[in-house]
């Protein structure tokens, strides 16, 4: 289970900055500047968190608070 770990979250941050990146289809939600700034402060911080599982579930509990609707239960299953 430990090792699903950075690949889940490496699909996150794909899937958000994909978002933030404005590339998108029309159809897909905006995301908010909230998710985007806690997409990238995960991202900064990841080389960081091996063993921080603290530092790491808020991190992305701030994405999955502000996440779109397209990703939001990828997000809340990290």
């Amino acid at each position: 289970m430990r090792a699903l770990r950075p690949i889940v979250a490496l699909v996150l941050l794909a899937a958000g900055l994909a978002a933030c990146s404005g590339s998108s289809e029309k159809s897909l939600p905006a995301p908010s500047k909230a998710f985007c700034q806690a997409a990238y402060d995960f991202d900064t911080n990841a080389p960081t968190l091996a063993g921080k599982i603290d530092t790491q579930t808020e991190l992305v509990q701030t994405m999955a608070d502000h996440a779109p609707k397209d990703i939001a239960t990828d997000v809340a299953v990290y």
